[in-house]
C-alpha cells in the first residue's frame, strides 16, 4: 500500500504516490479542520479504509472516498487516532486528559461493510 493521506487546512484529505505526488487532489472535502486521521491495520474487522474525526464523528472512508459514520459526540479535543496491537482503535482526548478506546464489534463492522449502519449493544446478564 503506497498511498500516503494528508488533510490540509480547509477539511479536505489528498491522496499522495510513495514518491510525494499528489494522486488525487480532493479525495475527501468539506471536512472540519484540524482532522485526525489513520488508516486501518486491514484483516477482516477494520479493513484498510481511511479512520478519521471531524465535525465530532468518527468516519471510515472507503477507497472510492465514501463515508460512514460510525460514532458521533466527540469533541474538538481529539488530537490523535491511532490502531493498536490488539485491535482496538484509540483516540486521544486532550480536552478531556483521557484516552478513548473503541473495540470492534464484529457484527457491526460486518454489516457496515455491506452499507447498512448499525449499533449493537450488549445486553447485561
Amino acid at each position: 500500500m503506497d498511498r500516503i493521506f494528508t488533510c490540509t487546512g480547509d477539511g479536505t484529505i489528498q491522496i499522495h504516490n510513495s514518491d510525494g505526488t499528489v494522486a488525487n487532489n480532493a479525495y475527501v472535502t468539506g471536512l472540519d479542520t484540524p482532522v485526525c486521521l489513520t488508516l486501518g491495520p486491514g484483516g477482516s474487522l477494520w479493513g484498510t479504509d481511511v479512520y478519521v474525526i471531524a465535525n465530532g464523528e468518527l468516519l471510515r472512508i472507503d477507497s472510492l472516498g465514501n463515508s460512514t459514520t460510525l460514532g458521533n459526540g466527540f469533541g474538538q479535543g481529539i488530537s490523535d487516532l491511532k490502531f493498536g496491537v490488539d485491535g482496538s482503535l484509540y483516540l486521544s482526548d486532550f480536552d478531556n486528559d483521557r484516552i478513548l478506546r473503541i473495540i470492534p464489534e464484529p457484527q457491526t463492522l460486518l454489516l457496515l461493510t455491506f452499507g447498512i449502519p448499525a449499533i449493537l449493544r450488549r445486553r447485561k446478564r
